[in-house]
Order: C-alpha cells, then structure tokens, then sequence
C-alpha cells in the first residue's frame, strides 16, 4: 500500500482534495475476538494471562463524534500496538490483517518487534474504500499476545510511527487525512499464575454451596431412635 498511497495522496494533493477536519473525533479500540473477526466483545481491564498462554485482541478504528467514516469510508489505514511499559511481560506472536477488505499490502504489512508490533494496509481502489459497522468504527485486525513473565503491561494501539507526524497512514476515501485526529487507546495486561480475583470467586461460591448441600442433608437426614434405660427390676 506505501506504493500505491503515495500515488493517491499526490493526485489528492493536486487537486485540492486532501485535509483533515477537527469536526470529528477518532479513537483506537480493543475488543476480545467475537463468534467472527470484526464482531469483537468490548474489553474489561485488566485482562490476564499465564505465562506461556495467549490472548489475542482485535483493534479498531472508531468514530466517536461525526460521520466521515460513513459518507467517506475508509480507504488506507495503520495502527501500532505498544507493549513497552515496562517491557519483558508479554510479547507478540501474530498480527492478522484484515484482509478482505483491506487487499492491499502496506510496507511492512506486519512488523512485529520485542516492543511493539504494526499493521499497514488499504484498499486497491477509492471506491472499494471500507465503510464502518453499526458501532461507526472499522475493524483492523488481530494482535496475539503471548505472556512471558509475570507482572502488569500497558498495551496502547497509537499512530502508526510511534508519533503523529507528518507521515498520514489513515485516509479516507474523500482524500481526508485522520492521524492527527485520532486518540490512543490503553489497556493492561497481568501475567500471573495465581488465578483472577473473578476465578476466586467463583471458587469461594462452589466452596460455600458444597459446605451447604453438607448442612442440608445433615439436617434430613433421619434421627436415630431414643431408647430408655429401664430399672433391672422392671419399675
């Protein structure tokens, strides 16, 4: 796609098509992976992982104020998913890409380094440009994290290089440049092999109702005969 965009962005530039507008508000955001890919289920932090298990998320773009996703769509795209703070807690094994819609190649289509990881990619034609869901956000792919030792991470999806610059990665299909307008987004990740406090519970609750089906049959069950001991003579 770095080949083709440049193309593109120069002919917008020519003809006086290319900006941006601080109208709109945009965000990056996570979700947990959904019954298919794009159909995410919204993230409560922290997640956790044990070390040596996975845990894959899906990033997209969001439109959170305005509707130039829905009468622009989406024509290139970018993001860039940091895992430094601190470094060391997890890592990345696989990015996925969404392809279809996003056909084209960026360069790298995939990075994935021991702090970070990226994906670049677009559409080969304005008018295959990728409108947004319901939710007025485009998905763009899958991250799969892979716990490494224990402790808590910050994970951030951001700009494409790390910082908003003067590179533009996410165009619309109008020509509409949107790295300047978009927020980063921040989740945590704990690695750790003692249990989440929600597995706790639920074990402290199968604990109690155990205890309590004891008690309950202790109280049915049937009283053992009374007897009398009764003088030798019979009085």
């Amino acid at each position: 796609m770095r080949f083709v965009r440049p193309l593109l962005l120069a002919s917008l530039f020519a003809s006086g098509l290319l900006g941006s507008t601080a109208r709109a508000d945009f965000a990056y955001e996570f979700d947990l992976p959904g019954a298919t890919p794009g159909n995410g289920v919204p993230v409560t932090t922290p997640l956790f992982l044990a070390p040596g298990t996975n845990l894959t998320l899906e990033v997209y773009l969001k439109e959170t104020n305005g509707n130039i996703l829905a009468t622009q769509r989406l024509f290139s795209t970018a993001v860039r998913v940091s895992y430094d703070t601190p470094p060391g807690v997890v890592g990345v094994t696989q990015v996925v890409k969404n392809n279809p819609p996003f056909d084209n190649f960026g360069f790298p289509a995939v990075d994935i380094q021991p702090t970070f990881a990226r994906l670049d990619e677009g559409v080969s034609s304005i008018a295959a440009s990728v409108p947004p869901d319901s939710l007025n956000r485009v998905y763009l792919g899958r991250f799969t994290f892979n716990g490494l030792s224990n402790g808590t991470v910050t994970v951030t999806a951001l700009d494409y290089n790390g910082v908003n610059d003067n590179r533009v990665e996410n165009v619309t299909g109008a020509g509409t440049g949107l790295d300047s307008l978009i927020a980063t987004r921040s989740i945590t990740i704990t690695v750790t092999n003692v249990p989440e406090p929600t597995s706790l519970a639920l074990g402290g609750m199968a604990a109690s109702g155990l205890v309590g089906m004891v008690l309950r049959r202790r109280r049915t069950a049937p009283a053992a005969p009374l007897t009398e001991d009764l003088p030798a003579d019979g009085n």
